[in-house]
């Protein structure tokens, strides 16, 4: 038995050209993608699952000695940065360009060794004189460098400011699925989140991580994202 809804949807599409078609299913596709997105926080309490299902946290966390300190930039609700705090025993830092999502963070019960600062990642001069922050063991960039304009200056501006012993990066991948280069073809949004300003080839990210000023040491393909483990040259 045919779903109403579907036939409907259906007898919609097929009634126009092919690009427009395409356009209007792609744009029902986003909107029932934000939907599941919302949905799924809410099955899991507030947390996406995807923290729980992709376990990226395990990355990060095996790359971090438990005497270093951590700098995660553009943390978000925190939870990549608490996860870091279980293995690290020095400072533990994320920094966020949301200042509620900062003072969110901060009201938690969290780690003695975690603490949720206010910054951008394209000013972290700005942050770091702000803050007083200074030489951090490992930099954590977990899907933050596809919403910045100039990627590898960050990532340089990191090791001057901070230098690491090791940078670890997530990155979207643009070679995901088939329909991505479609819908740029029919000019319709083919990234993950509107603010995106670029998704990644293999290449690209290489190429991105060495002109900032590093070189990858491990480097995964999983969950349609790069998981990349990074020492300065």
């Amino acid at each position: 038995m045919s779903d109403p809804l579907i036939d409907i949807i259906k007898k919609h599409s097929t009634g126009m050209a092919p690009e427009s078609s395409l356009r209007f299913l792609f744009g029902l596709m986003d909107t029932i993608y934000k939907t599941i997105g919302e949905e799924a926080i809410r099955y899991g309490d507030g947390v996406h699952p995807k923290h729980r299902l992709i376990a990226y946290h395990e990355f990060f966390i095996t790359h971090i000695r438990a005497s270093d300190t951590v700098l995660d930039i553009g943390c978000g609700d925190g939870t990549v940065t608490e996860a870091v705090a279980g293995k690290a025993l020095g400072q533990v830092t994320g920094i966020d360009k949301a200042i509620g999502v900062v003072q969110n963070n901060s009201k938690r019960h969290n780690p003695p060794n975690v603490q949720y600062l206010h910054g951008d990642a394209t000013q972290l001069d700005r942050a770091k004189d702000k803050h007083g922050l200074g030489e951090q063991d490992a930099v954590i960039l977990s899907n933050i460098l596809e919403h910045v304009q100039f990627p590898d200056e960050v990532l340089r501006d990191v090791q001057r400011l901070f230098k690491p012993r090791i940078a670890l990066i997530r990155l979207p991948m643009f070679e995901r699925d088939w329909m991505v280069p479609i819908r740029r073809e029919l000019g319709v949004n083919y990234m993950l989140d509107d603010t995106h300003i670029k998704e990644y080839t293999e290449r690209q990210s290489i190429d991105m991580v060495d002109s900032g000023g590093y070189e990858i040491i491990e480097m995964h393909t999983k969950w349609s994202e790069f998981w990349i483990a990074a020492e300065v040259k």
